[in-house]
């Protein structure tokens, strides 16, 4: 596992839930944060949730819910998000889980792949991508990259089996977001295929709004888009 130590030069809160420490002044190789982050059942935040179909066995960012499947466990830990790439050491092996499970739920796709997004594309100065840190080990990858006039794309969301469920989807999603606000982005977009199913009760509970589809991914059934200069 890879073992970090946070630099903690500033702090920044996202979304109101997470204070976020050690905010550099640039994106690339910057520690986006350490937080401390406490999802409880929060009515004014949530609602209306949608339920999340069964448990999370999609291996997606699935988020976790409580007894009656309608509200947000509380959970508490410790997350570190890093802007690395997607190309280097741990990212790169986390990329490298997240299409192979791709390829097992998608019978061709390795042949014909849905989407095809490069290294460079989620870099400075017009992306990044995030690894996300718990107690010092990688557990969490998502990228940004631009798609034109004011506008980017979350891809390749990911958090390993063992870390599911716990709220750590969802935190990466919501520091995501805020690199995209950053880099002076006012609107998000992301897709999600049919397996996915518990990103997508993760993107209708976070204020994503389903689209028409923008972009020719064949495997996608699903096409989101939030506004992010009033979030």
């Amino acid at each position: 596992m890879h073992k970090r130590e946070p630099d903690r030069t500033g702090d920044l809160v996202l979304s109101g839930q997470m204070r976020l420490t050690g905010v550099g002044p640039e994106l690339q190789g910057a520690v986006v944060g350490v937080a401390e982050l406490q999802l409880a059942p929060e009515p004014d935040v949530l609602h209306p949730v949608v339920r999340d179909p069964e448990p999370d066995r999609d291996a997606d960012v699935g988020e976790a819910f409580d007894g009656k499947g309608h509200e947000w466990k509380y959970a508490a830990m410790a997350l570190e998000f890093r802007v690395e790439r997607s190309d280097a050491s741990p990212g790169r092996e986390l990329f490298a889980e997240l299409d192979a499970l791709f390829n097992a739920q998608y019978p061709g796709r390795a042949a014909k792949p849905g989407s095809v997004t490069t290294p460079e594309e989620m870099a400075a100065p017009h992306g990044a991508f995030l690894v996300g840190y718990e107690d010092g080990h990688a557990v969490a990858i998502g990228g940004l990259r631009a798609l034109g006039d004011g506008v980017c794309e979350i891809k390749r969301m990911y958090v390993v089996p063992h870390a599911r469920s716990r709220g750590i989807g969802r935190a990466l999603l919501a520091a995501l977001e805020d690199a995209g606000r950053r880099l002076g982005y006012h609107t998000v977009r992301l897709d999600a295929g049919e397996e996915q199913q518990h990103s997508r009760v993760l993107f209708a509970n976070t204020g994503y709004r389903e689209i028409p589809p923008y972009n020719a991914n064949h495997i996608a059934v699903y096409f989101g888009e939030k506004d992010l200069s009033g979030s």
